[in-house]
């Protein structure tokens, strides 16, 4: 199933932020069509999707590793720590470092 292999796809490379537009270039898709059928799918469209790859990914890091929020930041795909905190904020409701706070706390 393309879709299948779409999803593959973005888990190896969501940090490289792929646009919809190269994702149904490389799959030798309509962009259009890429998008109703991810929506259909899914459940959810494909920038949400990559934003939650991203964030999710971001998420893990932020709990189970020492590395500097900047630098999970970076490496999950945001070019600006102000964007990715907003981003974070938007999905999780705390800031990540508020995340790492907690997860110190529990651990």
């Amino acid at each position: 199933d393309i879709i299948q292999q779409i999803i593959v796809y973005l888990n190896m490379h969501f940090m490289e932020n792929p646009l919809l537009k190269e994702i149904a270039g490389q799959f030798h898709l309509n962009e259009n069509y890429l998008c109703m059928l991810f929506k259909e799918q899914i459940g959810e469209n494909y920038k949400s999707y990559l934003r939650s790859l991203k964030l999710n990914h971001a998420e893990k890091l932020i709990i189970y590793t020492n590395l500097p929020i900047t630098e999970i930041a970076f490496s999950s795909g945001y070019n600006t720590l102000s964007h990715f905190n907003r981003e974070f904020k938007s999905m999780f409701h705390i800031t990540p470092l508020e995340m790492r706070k907690q997860a110190n706390f529990s651990q």
